[in-house]
């Protein structure tokens, strides 16, 4: 591959990326089309099944939205049975919300979709490849991480 210069190579990048996604996407557009949960209310989920219960602040700040707006968003997961709202005793006025069987079951089944397509997909990349991939990975995270840091 010949060497891009960078505004090259994020034009790559650009064309790259959606096709991940859609790929991706489509691996649990089964979940989604069925109505079972939105794309919105996976983000949710997943961040709850990874972090455990959590203030709906933090998961407005994560999700990028306002609480007012999270609060529809939360009480049809409530409605559904994935998610239960929990009022601390020394603090009625948080608001947290935790995971329910129902929630975890389908961001089981979701993961478990999502780990087998990246298996089909690295098994096809020789050992060397994707230590790289994941060495690039990690340093992006770790940009990433340090650009959120800096805004807090």
């Amino acid at each position: 591959m010949k060497n891009l210069s960078l505004e090259e190579f994020v034009d790559k990048i650009c064309e790259i990326f959606p096709v991940i996604m859609n790929s991706f996407i489509k691996q649990r557009l089964a979940f989604f089309i069925k109505g079972k949960i939105t794309v919105a209310q996976f983000f949710i989920l997943d961040y709850l099944y990874r972090y455990g219960e959590t203030k709906m602040s933090d998961i407005a700040n994560y999700v990028g939205v306002s609480t007012a707006a999270l609060t529809g968003i939360i009480d049809r997961l409530a409605r559904d049975k994935y998610v239960t709202r929990v009022y601390p005793e020394r603090d009625r006025r948080i608001i947290k919300v935790r995971l329910l069987s129902k929630g975890k079951e389908i961001i089981e089944k979701i993961n478990s979709q999502r780990k087998q397509t990246l298996k089909d997909i690295f098994a096809k990349l020789n050992q060397e490849d994707r230590n790289q991939y994941l060495r690039i990975l990690l340093e992006i995270k770790k940009i990433l991480t340090l650009n959120t840091e800096k805004k807090d």
